[in-house]
């Protein structure tokens, strides 16, 4: 029989499982170092200041939600500015009505849905309601309801009162302005029959007294002028 070889001593063995568990350890410690971002970077993880938040929310939900609400104005008034040659005449006003209407009672749904403010969008109905009205009184060439007619004085003056009551419910100051400046430019189209400066009197005086009741400075002395400008325009 032939002898085994010797093993390796006690001594060499230890020695070898240090050095394995040191290599080991190193290895650790240096995979740990790469998985850790260094001191400076990380500030890339902290939460930006609250200016910063607020000003993210501004943009993206306040000036977003406008700039929709007045996309949608400027591209139903320019439709319902076009002459629309073979379209019953009465057609793009109840159109426009109907979407004034629509956004007027929609509101404050839209407003409770999304970020979009009840005053924005009640402005918008404003304005088509009065685009809408001054399609078949003023801007046609040959309008079915002409401005100096019973039926056309009627129709301003309702779509005048609607603008009103719809801007002081909302107890705003630059909607209550939006309808006088509307009231004033119907009246200055209309001043030659004398009813334009009727109604812009009575919507000045309203929301003048209105105004003093909120402290509307602006709108005080918007109200104050919007006569005699309407009469020299």
């Amino acid at each position: 029989m032939t002898a085994s070889p010797p093993g390796p001593d006690v001594e060499e063995l230890a020695r070898r499982l240090a050095s394995i568990e040191l290599r080991l350890s190193r290895l650790e410690s240096a995979s740990a170092n790469r998985e850790t971002p260094p001191p400076e970077d990380q500030s890339v993880l902290d939460p930006p200041p609250a200016e910063v938040r607020d000003l993210e929310r501004t943009v993206g939900q306040d000036w977003f939600a406008r700039a929709g609400v007045l996309a949608l104005t400027v591209a139903a008034t320019f439709v319902l500015t076009l002459p629309l040659a073979g379209a019953p005449p009465f057609l793009p006003s109840a159109a426009g009505w109907g979407l004034a209407c629509l956004l007027a009672s929609g509101a404050r749904r839209a407003a409770a849905r999304s970020s979009v403010r009840a005053h924005d969008v009640i402005a918008a109905a404003i304005v088509l309601a009065h685009v809408a009205t001054a399609r078949i009184t003023l801007l046609l060439p040959s309008p079915p309801l002409p401005a100096e007619t019973l039926p056309g004085r009627f129709a301003l003056a309702s779509v005048s009162a609607l603008g009103l009551v719809l801007a002081l419910r909302q107890r705003t100051e630059w909607l209550t302005g939006l309808a006088l400046a509307l009231a004033a430019a119907d009246a200055a189209l209309t001043r030659g029959t004398g009813f334009g400066l009727a109604v812009l009197a009575a919507s000045a005086t309203t929301l003048v007294v209105a105004a003093r009741r909120r402290g509307w400075s602006r709108v005080i002395l918007a109200g104050t002028l919007a006569f005699p400008l309407a009469v020299t325009v």
